[in-house]
């Protein structure tokens, strides 16, 4: 579910630069909560969201919508997801309207709160 939020934020101003793609990485490596998945489970989660935002943009952010919302998470692994969110926002040092927007579609995924 995080990969899938921060591959939205990520395409959400057309196409994921090399700084977003590595600043994921860093902070799945950087977060206690995270550290569990392995590096090629990382990249290989990258790489499909990749491939499905390249073949359909539309297509893909929805299942990464799906993704998210099914995916039972705790108030620490959302605030873990956001925290990446927002880190992917502001990896290429540019805060885009579109990545704005997509990080508040996220935040509304969760309309009961943190539990």
């Amino acid at each position: 579910a995080t990969i899938a939020a921060a591959m939205i934020i990520a395409h959400a101003d057309g196409e994921a630069d090399v700084s977003e793609r590595k600043r994921i990485i860093s902070l799945f490596r950087s977060n206690p909560t995270l550290q569990a998945f392995s590096a090629e489970d990382i990249a290989r989660e990258i790489t499909t969201h990749s491939h499905g935002f390249d073949l359909d943009h539309h297509s893909a952010f929805e299942r990464a919508r799906a993704q998210i919302v099914i995916t039972d998470l705790s108030n620490e692994q959302f605030r873990a997801l956001m925290h990446i969110c927002l880190s992917v926002l502001e990896a290429d040092g540019v805060r885009h309207p579109a990545e704005e927007a997509a990080l508040a579609t996220i935040s509304s995924l969760r309309p009961w709160g943190y539990r």
